[in-house]
């Protein structure tokens, strides 16, 4: 099935293939299996709740979740983007491997990116109280770290070189904290 731009109150997809091509804001979104893909470099899949059990994003656009509490994502391309939110309390992990040119990260209790199968291009995050995590492999070019602002540390672990195109801080709040390390291993 096709979807072509569209504003929904829920999908949940459960198995095959659902090819989106053009926008696609929903309030919820519950991926259990199959596969939800596009062709539209500038289509957008905008969802305030994200539940993801398994399956796989695979979209040329854009993705773009806020939600109210912690977020983990699964497999996703999108390729253009990924842009995620989460409300006071919330954090953002993974349990996939993430490809995108740009993905920019905003929570309150961490962020921890530990899938060595990442390809993300440009990083951008902050962060209220605890680390910023991020394992990388880019087998062409540099990844490009913008902002980094965190109370806590940030870890970044990179195959290939590394571009610092932002200002990059995390605060000493007690033991162990305040540290920032970033590693290309080229």
């Amino acid at each position: 099935e096709t979807l072509y731009s569209s504003q929904l109150g829920t999908l949940a997809l459960a198995g095959g293939n659902l090819v989106m091509n053009g926008n696609l804001g929903l309030d919820t979104l519950t991926l259990a299996s199959g596969t939800l893909s596009g062709t539209q470099s500038a289509a957008t899949l905008t969802t305030a709740h994200y539940v993801q059990s398994g399956g796989v994003i695979d979209i040329s656009g854009a993705l773009s979740v806020t939600q109210g509490t912690a977020l983990s994502l699964g497999t996703v391309r999108a390729q253009r983007a990924i842009t995620l939110h989460t409300g006071e309390g919330g954090s953002i992990t993974q349990s996939g491997p993430w490809i995108t040119d740009s993905l920019t990260a905003s929570t309150s209790n961490g962020v921890t990116l530990s899938n060595t199968g990442n390809h993300i291009a440009a990083f951008t995050a902050s962060n209220n109280v605890g680390n910023i995590v991020l394992n990388n492999t880019l087998d062409s070019g540099e990844l490009v770290l913008g902002n980094l602002h965190t109370t806590g540390n940030i870890l970044i672990d990179n195959h290939g070189g590394i571009v610092v195109d932002g200002h990059i801080q995390a605060q000493h709040s007690g033991a162990n904290t305040g540290t920032v390390s970033i590693a290309a291993h080229s």
